[in-house]
């Protein structure tokens, strides 16, 4: 059964949920990508979502990126990538046309990572989950500013954001976590600053206030204070590639 939260705790994770989710449209001025890039995570859909672009002819290429998180480590008998491989597959994706990635344990390896398979590419869609598509975008405009880049998702809403183990109470704690994260890697200089969102930001402050942190650093709100430059010290990019920092 699961744990659902109080109907303002779910009203305040759909605003974020809201400002979150991108919606970027395939553009019909570039016959075929050079590469679409599956970020991995517990939700084997975003794998779904990458077949069902190769089936369309957006790319003859998939690349799929992920180790595994703090969601996926006990959920998952490969690792993201490969779990996410086998899905495209049984969905008509012949293997020769996947590549694996499987080091990456967090949104801005997964894009350095590909980016150092593939530095010539001009031209990728990145496929994640609806509520990381402005983290997406914001990791590629940073780190691999240089190419054409389309970010998408499964088309679904909040409430059937929950799959398996994963209910809508640790959707919402995610969703917190991923607002911290879009805001305080901009500051760190991982990720480009995204314009803000009045009630996207009152609904971050009110779920705290309701306890859903689970899914944030015990240091938050001392990141998002500081005045931190784009040069992050060599000590608190370690910090920030611990477990307790790693993506679902």
């Amino acid at each position: 059964m699961q744990n659902l939260p109080e109907p303002k705790a779910l009203d305040a994770a759909l605003s974020i949920w809201r400002y979150h989710c991108l919606d970027e449209k395939i553009p019909r001025d570039i016959p075929s990508f050079d590469l679409i890039v599956g970020l991995g995570s517990y939700d084997t859909r975003v794998a779904e979502r990458c077949a069902e672009l190769y089936q369309n002819a957006v790319s003859d290429k998939i690349v799929f990126t992920g180790a595994f998180g703090n969601w996926t480590k006990d959920k998952f008998d490969k690792t993201e990538a490969e779990t996410f491989a086998d899905v495209a597959i049984e969905h008509g994706v012949p293997e020769e046309d996947i590549i694996i990635e499987d080091k990456a344990t967090n949104t801005g390896e997964n894009i350095l990572n590909v980016k150092a398979m593939y530095p010539n590419i001009k031209t990728v869609v990145f496929v994640t989950k609806p509520q990381m598509q402005r983290r997406c975008r914001a990791t590629v405009e940073k780190q691999w500013p240089d190419i054409k880049a389309v970010v998408t998702a499964p088309n679904h809403t909040i409430v059937s954001q929950p799959v398996g183990d994963m209910d809508l109470e640790k959707v919402v704690h995610e969703l917190v976590g991923t607002h911290w994260r879009t805001r305080a890697y901009a500051k760190l200089g991982y990720q480009t600053k995204q314009d803000a969102d009045e009630r996207a930001e009152e609904a971050f402050k009110a779920l705290v206030e309701q306890g859903y942190t689970k899914h944030l650093p015990e240091d938050w709100e001392d990141v998002l204070s500081e005045d931190l430059s784009e040069d992050v010290p060599e000590e608190l990019s370690e910090d920030l590639d611990s477990e307790e920092l790693q993506e679902a």
